[in-house]
């Protein structure tokens, strides 16, 4: 059975976004979760199939231990 986690974007990291937004991720998808090296609080996250990532308002390390994968 799938796992999905709450995660907010990032305000501002693309045109459609300009505003925070929540989504569910499916953490079976997630091929990398890579830290912002300018913020500690934010990260992205890539999906299969996915050229570009999402990037969220929480440290990679916080939802990596969100995902029992830590």
């Amino acid at each position: 059975m799938p796992k999905f986690i709450r995660v907010k974007t990032v305000p501002g990291q693309s045109d459609s976004l300009m505003q925070e937004r929540d989504y569910y991720v499916n953490v079976d998808l997630i091929t990398i979760v890579e830290q912002s090296p300018q913020s500690p609080d934010r990260s992205s996250l890539r999906l299969v199939g996915s050229d570009h990532g999402i990037h969220i308002a929480e440290s990679a390390e916080n939802f990596l231990s969100r995902t029992g994968r830590a």
